[in-house]
Formats: structure tokens, C-alpha cells, sequence
């Protein structure tokens, strides 16, 4: 599956280390670059939208919510929205309960929310959890939805939105990815190399020259959540771009062991863009850890 990804944040740890709470829909705050708020109407038209083409089984309204650059870099997203249509049961939909929380990053000129709106329906109960770029001066192509998850939940569902760090739609036979990134990015943040060494194969990790440069790479580029930018999956690779470091880390999927990674190579971001890393054969590379100087 070449799955492309374009990026934010994940919530939940953004809300974690700024000790914020989640309000209720009466309560309110002041906004504050680089700061996480509440914006309570910042993506209702999304949800609006979203409900409408759920109501009518029309996947060409639900596809609309999407940003021009998930649509362009993502080619399963027709099949994610297919998976909801197929999962979505009953009728007389009723929404019981909404919450959204925003964040502003000065440097990008931009806002990024995270949504979350839980549904009921005559047959069940459902959670829409999505992550929006309201504001997206720097690149306009990628205003308006990132990433989208949709699945059975209890009526009294609660919490924070957000989708995943997966661009597009999450469904079933996107886990391994989905996993990859999750336990990269906790890894890194944490410097903690015993998590880091679980993604990779274990003929990586039992061949010295592959290994010697992962402290030198973990200690190099450490990043938080804030500073993902974008990442998307091509040609068995995952690809990270990083703002605060100019860099784009490419994670290489094993070819024995497939769930598994076997070399990253880091490209300087100022000299490269998305299409000429997309066109790199990563195959060619030995197992290692590679830097761009």
C-alpha cells in the first residue's frame, strides 16, 4: 500500500505536555500563538458536512472535507471512504456530542484543529475524531482536512479529537504504518533507543555498521510533535519532514521482514522537496543510518 502522509501534530501528547483541558461546549478561551485553545465553531461546517454525506451515502460530499494536498498525495483515500460507507449502519442520526480544540503556529501562518463528534444512529453508535488545517497561508493546498477516523464507540464517548498521524483516512491495513510513526516519534522525543531499535528488522539490529550511527541520529535529530510537518509513504518508505531541523528523515521498509525498517537516510530539506525523495530508490541503500553530510 503506498500510503501518503501529510502532517500536524498528535493531540494527545500536545495536551499532555501544554497541561491543558479540554472545555465543554459553554466555555471558552483566549487565543495565543503557538498555544493550544478552544475553538468551538472553527470546524462545525466540517461536521455539518461530513453528517450530510453520511445521511445521503454520498462519498464524493464526504471527500470534499479532505485538503487539495491529501487528496493529491494520497491514492487509497476512495477506499477509506468506502470502508466507512460499509461499517455505517441505521438511521434517524442524531449527534450527541461535539468538541474541538486548535492550535496556531505563527511561523506557518497557519491553525490546525482537532475534531471530535460522536453519532448515534437506530442500529449504533460512532465516533468521527478528524485533524484540519483551517489556516494554511504558507501552503494553501493543505487547508482543510489531514486525517480522519471513523469507528463504533459508546454513546458516551468522550474526549479528545484529532485523527491519526497517517494522512487521509485510518482503516484497517494502514496499522503497520500508522504503528511505525507512533513509535518513531515516541522514541525520538523520549531519546530512548530500546524503543527506537523495535522498529527496526532484527538483521539491521545484529549488523554493527548498521547500528553504530543510531546515537549519533537520536541525539541529532530530536524532535517534538510540533515540529512534524509533513511525512507520506512511498515506494515501501516512510518520509518525515521535519520544520525545526530542515531535514526529511526516510524510513525504509525491510524487504525480508516487511513490518519491520532496515535503513534511514535523512535528505537536507533546503536542497530537496517531496517529488525528488519520492523518485529516490531506496532499495539501493545498505542497511545503516544515513546523514546528508
Amino acid at each position: 500500500m503506498k500510503k501518503l502522509i501529510l502532517s500536524v501534530l498528535l493531540f494527545l501528547l500536545v495536551v499532555s505536555s501544554t497541561g491543558c483541558t479540554i472545555l465543554n461546549d459553554s466555555q471558552s478561551s483566549i487565543e495565543n500563538d503557538d498555544k493550544l485553545i478552544i475553538d468551538q465553531t472553527s470546524t462545525k461546517n466540517t461536521s455539518d458536512v461530513l453528517i450530510q454525506a453520511l445521511e445521503t451515502n454520498d462519498a464524493e460530499l464526504f471527500k470534499s472535507v479532505f485538503s487539495e494536498q491529501t487528496l493529491k498525495l494520497q491514492p487509497d483515500i476512495d477506499e477509506g471512504i468506502k470502508y466507512i460507507f460499509n461499517i455505517f449502519e441505521g438511521d434517524n442520526l442524531e449527534i450527541v456530542y461535539e468538541n474541538q480544540s486548535s492550535e496556531s503556529f505563527s511561523d506557518l501562518q497557519a491553525k490546525c484543529v482537532w475534531s471530535i463528534c460522536v453519532i448515534k444512529t437506530t442500529e449504533k453508535c460512532y465516533s468521527l475524531t478528524w485533524t484540519e488545517w483551517v489556516q494554511q497561508e504558507t501552503d494553501p493546498s493543505a487547508q482543510g482536512v489531514y486525517s480522519l477516523i471513523f469507528e463504533e464507540c459508546e454513546e458516551d464517548q468522550r474526549g479528545a479529537g484529532g485523527g491519526d498521524l497517517l494522512a487521509g483516512i485510518y482503516y484497517p491495513g494502514c496499522e503497520t504504518e500508522s504503528d511505525i510513526l507512533n513509535t518513531f516519534f515516541g522514541a525520538m522525543h523520549n531519546k530512548d533507543r530500546e524503543e527506537l531499535e523495535t522498529i527496526f528488522s532484527n538483521e539491521f539490529l545484529e549488523n554493527p555498521e548498521a547500528v553504530k550511527n543510531m546515537d549519533k541520529f537520536i541525539e541529532r535529530y530530536t524532535p517534538s510533535y510540533s515540529n512534524l510537518l509533513a511525512a507520506w509513504e512511498v515506494n515501501d518508505t516512510i518520509c518525515i519532514q521535519l520544520r525545526r531541523f530542515d531535514a526529511f528523515i526516510c524510513l525504509h521498509f525491510d524487504n525480508k521482514q516487511t513490518d519491520k525498517i532496515s535503513s534511514i537516510r535523512v535528505f537536507d530539506s533546503t536542497t530537496e522537496d517531496e517529488e525528488s525523495i519520492s523518485q529516490y530508490d531506496f532499495n539501493q541503500d545498505e542497511m545503516g543510518i544515513y546523514f546528508p553530510d
